[in-house]
């Protein structure tokens, strides 16, 4: 039986060259148990392999009468997969737990990394797997900061329309917390949900099946049963890999000749993708970078364990200074309770409860009128209840107090600017930034009172100086975004856009921003995949919701034309 045959580095070649264009080709990714061997979990035929040993050391005369009432020879022993679990595993749980030990110290290799960078920033966004682990997922999580889509049992099949925006992950045999299928009556046929939510797929996506032997009776079964629609392009043609030292399967090699697909041999799953992240250019991250990113999500972790506790560790240094500069000494020598009245009105301003901190910085401020430090979190506390008028005022009383502070005079600039003055916002702001001309909060807060008066040229200057003292700061980065499109520098808009969702990829609003640079561009169906991603995360917006149909009702029109 004849079929067609492709070399990997041409397959790479092709998912490349149709990755790019008007007229683009998406392709899907149908992963087996051979997937994930290099990051420590073993193939079914490694398991097969040790569950009959297990077996026969287990009542060697029982096992081999089973073996031939069910015809199991070392020739085809691993196409028994459901039946050595049944068989060795009496109660499923104790089953599970087995695979649950085997799973939980797996850890994405290469071969992920760069499946999870293509799922996240490719149009070849599904994976479909016969595989209960959690490797997919985990790498998209680590590696992209990206929220995947996983539909881990058939009755979440319905989730699987299209457009495809986000990562999906298809689990057909469930997932390893929805009760995973290793029984033989459950492999028997691929549940009509699944049936239908893989026409749904195949009819948009090439699969392409790598790490898949097909041994259950529940996908091979199906693929085989709909080889046709394939080869009569009803559904994309697939291409299967095979790994160098495999043997090619006999139901395989019948599926590809019916299917008018493709065979490709390689050299292992982690080989084929990095060569195809390779491809597309992804970046393999530094130990220096990797480590900083681990770094900053503790520090942002401590940060909030103690705001829980007690409070922020700026905080404390604060109440620290109360206790030891003499010129606040005096304040509260004579009033042993304006310390502990002073932590809970911190305590509950970190926590959020603004509008039961007010009444005790009011208090505060009454009992100490000449402490620029209650003035100024009465400010900030009054700022974060939209309430501007009066919020600005404490501000300036902070500065009579102390106009030398940084912090203070930024506290009045964002009073100023949300009353839209935005002239004496930026002189306040500038106040700041050369009291701590270090600080990037400052040049953004610069910046973001000349783009509101249009003083683009200049706003660009200020922000870049905060995104040289803050790289990976997200809102610096959408920022700068903001200021180029209002320049027309539109592609370059575009780069520090998409580096803004790198670094904070579940925000509305950078998906947004990304949507309208793209529409500009011209790129239609992208701007609206993004303004689709904005509207997934803020599904009440209506902004969001106005622009996705707009864009939608343009894109149908011109694709009509």
């Amino acid at each position: 039986m004849s079929y067609n045959k492709l070399s990997l580095e041409g397959l790479l070649n092709e998912i490349k060259k149709v990755s790019i264009g008007a007229h683009q080709r998406k392709f899907c990714f149908i992963l087996g148990a051979g997937a994930s061997i290099t990051s420590g979990i073993p193939s079914g035929q490694a398991l097969i392999d040790k569950w009959d040993k297990e077996l026969e050391e287990r009542n060697s005369e029982e096992y081999l009468t089973w073996k031939e009432q069910l015809d199991i020879n070392d020739e085809n022993k691993y196409m028994f997969y459901s039946n050595y679990f049944e068989k060795l595993f009496r109660e499923s749980t104790d089953g599970y737990n087995e695979l649950e030990k085997i799973m939980e110290h797996a850890i994405p290799r290469i071969g992920y990394f760069m499946l999870a960078h293509i799922l996240s920033s490719t149009n070849h966004n599904v994976v479909i797997t016969t595989n209960f682990d959690h490797l997919i997922e985990q790498a998209i999580e680590n590696f992209t900061s990206t929220l995947p889509l996983v539909i881990g049992h058939e009755n979440l099949a319905h989730y699987i329309t299209t457009p495809i925006f986000r990562p999906t992950i298809i689990k057909i045999h469930h997932d390893l917390l929805f009760d995973p299928q290793n029984k033989e009556e459950e492999l028997e046929e691929l549940h009509e949900n699944w049936q239908k939510a893989l026409d749904i797929i195949f009819s948009e996506y090439n699969p392409i099946f790598i790490g898949y032997a097909g041994n259950d009776n529940t996908l091979m079964d199906f693929l085989t049963q709909n080889s046709r629609k394939f080869s009569d392009h009803k559904w994309m043609l697939p291409y299967w890999m095979i790994y160098e030292t495999e043997k090619l399967d006999s139901r395989i090699k019948t599926f590809i000749s019916k299917a008018n697909g493709y065979l490709i041999w390689h050299k292992g799953f982690d080989d084929v993708f990095f060569q195809l992240g390779a491809k597309f250019d992804i970046a393999i991250p530094s130990k220096k970078d990797f480590l900083d990113n681990a770094a900053k999500r503790y520090q942002l972790l401590e940060e909030s364990i103690k705001e829980y506790t007690k409070i922020s560790s700026e905080n404390y240094e604060i109440i620290t200074k109360i206790n030891n500069d003499a010129e606040v000494i005096e304040s509260v020598e004579n009033d042993t309770n304006s310390l502990d009245l002073y932590s809970q009105a911190v305590l509950l301003y970190n926590t959020g409860k603004y509008q039961k901190a007010v009444p005790l910085f009011k208090q505060l401020t009454e009992q100490k009128p000449q402490s620029a430090l209650y003035h100024n979190y009465f400010s900030n506390t009054l700022y974060l209840l939209s309430n501007y008028e009066d919020a600005m005022i404490e501000a300036k009383k902070a500065i009579e107090l102390q106009s030398g502070s940084a912090r203070y005079h930024h506290s009045l600039s964002i009073c100023l600017h949300m009353l839209e003055c935005y002239k004496d916002a930026l002189i306040e702001e500038q106040k700041a930034s050369d009291l701590d001309p270090k600080s990037a909060q400052y040049h953004d807060g610069i910046a973001l009172n000349l783009y509101h008066l249009e003083c683009y040229e200049d706003a660009l200057v200020e922000i870049q100086k905060a995104i040289k003292l803050e790289p990976h700061n997200a809102l610096y980065h959408y920022r700068i975004s903001t200021i180029l499109s209002a320049l027309e520098r539109y592609k370059d808009a575009l780069i520090e856009a998409e580096k803004a969702i790198k670094l904070e990829s579940n925000n509305a609003l950078y998906h947004y921003n990304v949507s309208t640079i793209l529409f500009v561009l011209e790129r239609y169906k992208d701007a609206l995949m993004e303004a689709q991603k904005a509207l997934e995360l803020e599904p009440n917006n209506k902004i969001y919701h106005n622009t996705f149909q707009n864009y939608l009702k343009y894109v149908e029109s011109t694709s009509n034309k």
